[in-house]
């Protein structure tokens, strides 16, 4: 748990002058930066694969598949962040309840995104 919220932290103290950040506070940050890009990378191959699956199509497996998924996926994306750009709610909390209802969608769980409660 804790190697998910250092580096989170690390983003928000970051935030207000990035100029300025050093040390291991940017080296957090940037650990930061590459989690939530590749978040968003298996989001969009989830949601690619789930597409493909929907469409009844085949979906080649190793590499091909993934070459094939990934694009839809990051298209579907990129569709659901301008409709929300255009309706005007584009605020974190309407792109964070996009994003996991698109990975429900592609039926990600969330027990797998989500710490459990001990």
């Amino acid at each position: 748990m804790t190697g998910v919220l250092l580096p989170a932290f690390a983003h928000l103290l970051v935030l207000p002058s990035p100029l300025q950040a050093t040390g291991l506070l940017l080296v957090l940050d940037h650990i930061f930066a590459l989690a939530l890009a590749l978040a968003l990378s298996a989001l969009a191959v989830a949601l690619g694969q789930a597409t493909l699956r929907r469409g009844s199509l085949d979906l080649p497996r190793g590499l091909e598949g993934f070459v094939i998924a990934l694009p839809l996926g990051s298209g579907l994306l990129a569709l659901a962040i301008f409709v929300l750009a255009v309706s005007g709610t584009l605020h974190p909390l309407s792109l964070a309840a996009v994003l996991f209802s698109l990975g429900w969608l592609a039926g990600i769980p969330f027990s797998a995104v989500l710490p459990s409660p001990r």
